[in-house]
């Protein structure tokens, strides 16, 4: 244990030198994060101020996998990457989720494409290469990746909704039930007397259409990236393929 933590140090020294973007990409959101969590514990939301201690983690776990598999990161990827890794600390910490309506639907379409490019490179290491047919099994792989770490991460949310009561799943109001019968008020008791009654137009669903959407928009991220690295593929080029899919050491020239 004592050799593989030496040798990785050594690793990380080397790589923090050799790829400048992406040390660049991690210090700006390692910045972000460590000044989040200051400000947080300054203000008393500690909850917050914990998960902005937390999330600077994705860093080591992602110069981690680098080393263990063999692979290197790009810079446009770690852009990405590290943005869909804000979405926390700005949606739970910052109230995006409640500003803007929009933003979680745009980090869930990000960590579409960024668990596609992540599962082509562990497809790629495993079938092999991606030449010829093995292209085909890159990006069913890559699909495949991508829909299971989309699944996992709604298991996140209900877990941060459930048990640390940070609510990560929207509401939407609903108009009908099975399609047909209208519902036209909700009206909420609350156990605290003197609070009066809130009515709703409708049907107040809680997480279930904000898991699904969640999982539809990470699908059209990952569809849209298949479908570009595959016309790129016809079309005989690999400009975006080496922009945004980690590499792969064995298969570099």
């Amino acid at each position: 244990m004592i050799k593989f933590l030496s040798n990785f140090k050594n690793y990380l020294k080397l790589r923090l030198k050799a790829d400048i973007g992406v040390t660049i990409v991690s210090a700006l959101y390692l910045s972000f994060c460590i000044s989040s969590a200051t400000y947080f514990a300054i203000i008393g939301k500690w909850g917050n101020t914990g998960m902005s201690i937390v999330f600077p983690l994705i860093v080591i776990a992602a110069y981690l996998v680098e080393y263990l598999l063999k692979i290197r990161l790009v810079t446009l990827f770690c852009i990405i990457f590290y943005c869909m890794g804000t979405s926390n600390i700005l949606g739970n910490g910052f109230g995006f989720y409640g500003k803007f309506f929009y933003f979680d639907k745009i980090m869930h379409t990000l960590s579409g494409i960024v668990f596609t490019c992540l599962g082509y490179s562990f497809a790629k290491i495993a079938v092999n290469g991606d030449s010829g047919k093995k292209f085909i099994f890159c990006i069913i792989g890559a699909f495949a990746i991508c829909m299971a770490c989309a699944a996992v991460w709604e298991l996140y949310e209900l877990f941060v909704t459930q048990v640390l009561h940070m609510d990560m799943q929207m509401n939407y109001t609903v108009q009908y039930i099975n399609g047909v019968d209208k519902i036209s008020q909700t009206i909420i008791y609350f156990q605290d007397a003197s609070l009066e009654p809130l009515v709703i137009e409708g049907y107040k669903d809680i997480g279930m259409y904000d898991t699904l959407y969640d999982i539809l928009v990470c699908f059209i991220g990952s569809v849209v990236t298949i479908l570009i690295l595959s016309i790129e593929r016809v079309l005989k080029k690999d400009k975006i393929n080496k922009l945004l899919i980690p590499k792969v050491l064995k298969y570099l020239n």
